[in-house]
Parts: C-alpha cells; sequence; structure tokens
C-alpha cells in the first residue's frame, strides 16, 4: 500500500510539473522601483518624544521642551528649529500653536534644506507666526511679518491671530509650485511660486521642489505645538 501512494504522488507531481506556469512580470526597466504608496495623513509629533525630527547642524536645542503632550519652545536666545527627518514635495500641513506670553514672533518653513539661528541665511520657505496684539519689542506694525504671510513672498492683507493663549491653526497645502496658506481657517496666502523665480538667488527654495518641514522658536515668547499632521493635498 505504501508503494502504491509512493507512486500516486510521484504521478501528481510529475503532472503538476509539466503545466505551464504562469509568467513571471520583468524586472522594472532601469531598476526603477515601483512607484511609492500614497501619503496618509500622520502625526508628525507624537506627544512624548522628539522622533521624527532632528536640531540642524550647528545650532542648540536648548529651547524645545516636551510638557503635557505639547511641544513647548522657549526663548533662550537665537532663534531655534526642529527639522522633520523626512523630506515632503507636495502635502497638507496642519500646525496648531499657542502663544503663552505676549508679544511673540516665529517661523514655520516647509521645503527647508539648512537652518542657521539668523532667519535670513535658512535655506527654505518660511510662514510668520505672530501676536499681533503685543508686537515684539513693541515695535510697529510690519504687514510684512503679518501671521500667515510668506517671507519675501507675499503678505497677508489682514491680520488674523488669536489672542495669547487661545489656540491657533496654521494651514499649508503645497502642490508644485502653487502654495496656499491659511490661518483659523481663512485663505491669507494664494501664490505660485513660479511667479516669483526672479527671487531665487536670494531665496534659491523657490525652486526646491521638496524639503523637511520646520517648526521655529524665537527669542521673544514662548509657544506651544500641539498637533502636527500631514498628509497628501486635497
Amino acid at each position: 500500500g505504501a508503494l502504491v501512494a509512493l507512486a500516486a504522488g510521484c504521478a501528481v507531481a510529475a503532472v503538476l510539473y509539466l503545466l505551464p506556469k504562469e509568467p513571471v512580470p520583468p524586472p522594472p526597466r532601469g531598476g526603477a522601483s515601483p512607484p511609492p504608496a500614497p501619503l496618509a495623513r500622520w502625526d508628525l509629533f507624537d506627544g512624548r518624544t522628539r522622533t521624527g525630527w532632528r536640531v540642524p547642524a550647528g545650532t542648540r536645542s536648548d529651547n524645545w521642551s516636551i510638557r503635557d503632550g505639547l511641544l513647548v519652545g522657549t526663548p533662550h536666545g537665537p532663534m531655534q528649529w526642529l527639522l522633520s527627518e523626512a523630506e515632503y514635495d507636495d502635502f497638507d500641513l496642519r500646525v496648531e500653536y499657542k502663544w503663552l506670553e505676549p508679544g511673540g514672533h516665529t517661523l514655520v518653513g516647509f521645503r527647508m534644506h539648512e537652518a542657521p539661528t539668523e532667519p535670513d541665511r535658512v535655506l527654505g520657505l518660511l510662514v510668520n507666526l505672530r501676536d499681533e496684539e503685543t508686537l515684539p519689542g513693541g515695535e510697529p506694525e510690519y504687514p510684512l511679518y503679518r501671521t500667515g504671510g510668506i517671507q519675501q513672498i507675499e503678505t497677508p492683507a489682514a491680520r488674523g491671530a488669536r489672542p495669547v493663549g487661545e489656540w491657533n491653526e496654521l494651514r499649508i497645502v503645497a502642490r508644485g509650485q502653487r502654495v496656499l496658506v491659511e490661518h483659523n481657517g481663512s485663505a491669507t496666502v494664494d501664490v505660485n511660486l513660479d511667479q516669483h523665480s526672479a527671487k531665487v538667488a536670494k531665496l534659491p527654495a523657490v525652486k526646491m521642489p521638496r524639503g523637511r518641514v520646520g517648526l521655529g522658536a524665537h527669542r521673544w515668547a514662548t509657544i506651544v505645538y500641539g498637533r502636527v499632521t500631514i498628509g497628501p493635498p486635497p
């Protein structure tokens, strides 16, 4: 009986071997990898650690702490940055923030590559966040620095920040060279960066298709970042 079973098994195996095989698809030409999966919205800040963020080379990190699930930037001198480890091209970025004291002014960056302490030397595009009730150092109002404006690109027509201690939401949507900025649900900037190509000598990021997200903490007032999320543009 064992011999009969063995013979039958061999016969089945031989038949299966002789059946036509499914063709194996050839590898992509030139070693190209398959297209990436669609970007899903996820949190860039987990509320516990700075995982996924790095301090730029040559800068300090003593501004930053995590308290009660929030990222706190306390002014200790020059501008300090956290940059996302990942780079993004097209995206829908949302940042919740509030000021803990009056007179604050800082920046959120996108398509960033270098972030020294002097904002005018940063390689990236910068969006202003500003306490518009108590301006830093008692300065007069400069529309150039209004909340929701992209520095050196476009300035919002009106103010839109909430008072100190209240949460605000900044939204940046980038699709190619088209960038939309919203603050607390109202559009502040809607711009085609190609229209500013003449500025590329002083602002190289105008022509850079991708880069990191940056969260800034400046010297004037403590800022708190809450949820920071990113996903595909609508």
